[in-house]
């Protein structure tokens, strides 16, 4: 992309040094001001952001231009070209079919006098205690036939409103079946990103249930790992604080989760929650309301304790 051309050849005069590119182009390394005698400091050119793998300083290409001395007149001429990376991205043609619902999707808040849809809405609102508003609010529905026969369906939507990824959820238990039924697509999205302002604290959670337990700006994974578009998104919107909410089998993955939001925004205030070996959904949105509140931030001396036990 010539863009990307021209930011690398801005980052070579401001950093006084040449780049080498990787990934295909998209990523740009540089040697570190903070010393080290191997290129330790990325950028991502696509995502506008950068890390360095030693020293840990990272963020916004605003922030990189500024460690280096850069003159107003190569921070006008970042702004144009991010600009344009940004148009480019939403200009540039699907290189895979669009996401859609299931032909089936029936949305709930659109009463239908059959079995299947009472048992869909009894297990949702009676057993996950989900509003009638979240219910309206997240599009939330469910199929009684084709593929998705038998799951809820969570929708989630990105900042323009489009659709970005689903998840279903069976809605009775059957014995030798997974619950969960994701398309084939990846889940490198930011959830329900619609609904999120990243100017307040986000809480960061495993699935769409736990989502709606939180209810306050929480973003479900998808899974366990924080993914890349998650991770720029925080920086992009320069995110000041994190609750990472995993359930306690999943220490681990918070701990790794923790590292990897550290690296690409090193002055982010991060808290890891435990839950007591219960999930948001069970704790509901009071308990879960005050554990956010009392929780206390993850440090450096957490993270060695951690360590030092494994």
């Amino acid at each position: 992309m010539l863009a990307h051309a021209k930011l690398v050849s801005i980052l070579d005069k401001v950093l006084n040094q040449s780049a080498v590119l990787r990934k295909g182009g998209d990523q740009a390394t540089y040697f570190c001001k903070c010393g080290h005698y191997k290129r330790k400091l990325e950028v991502s050119l696509s995502d506008n952001i950068f890390h360095c793998w030693i020293c840990n300083e990272s963020g916004g290409l605003h922030k990189l231009l500024k460690i280096y001395g850069a003159n107003n007149t190569e921070y006008s001429e970042l702004d144009k070209l991010i600009g344009t990376i940004r148009q480019s991205r939403r200009s540039r043609p699907e290189k895979t079919p669009v996401l859609a619902l299931p032909d089936e999707f029936h949305p709930l808040m659109v009463p239908k006098n059959t079995p299947e849809y009472k048992n869909a809405l009894h297990y949702l609102t009676k057993r996950r205690h989900v509003s009638l508003s979240d219910i309206l609010r997240y599009n939330i529905g469910y199929c009684e036939e084709g593929e998705y026969d038998g799951h809820l369906i969570f929708p989630s939507y990105d900042l323009d409103g489009k659709l970005n990824f689903f998840i279903g959820r069976r809605y009775f238990e059957v014995e030798g079946t997974i619950p969960y039924k994701k398309p084939d697509i990846s889940n490198n999205v930011v959830g329900f990103e619609a609904h999120i302002n990243f100017r307040e604290p986000i809480n960061i959670c495993e699935g769409t249930l736990d989502a709606l337990a939180i209810r306050t700006n929480a973003i479900p994974l998808f899974g366990k790992y924080i993914q890349e578009k998650l991770l720029a998104a925080i920086v992009m919107h320069n995110v000041t604080h994190v609750n990472l909410i995993l359930d306690d089998d999943a220490e681990e993955d918070a701990i790794n989760n923790y590292c990897r939001l550290k690296r690409v925004k090193s002055d982010l205030e991060v808290k890891i929650l435990k839950l007591d070996g219960k999930d948001p959904s069970v704790l509901g949105y009071e308990r879960m309301y005050n554990l956010i509140k009392n929780a206390n931030a993850f440090g450096f001396e957490d993270l060695m304790k951690y360590k030092i036990k494994i």
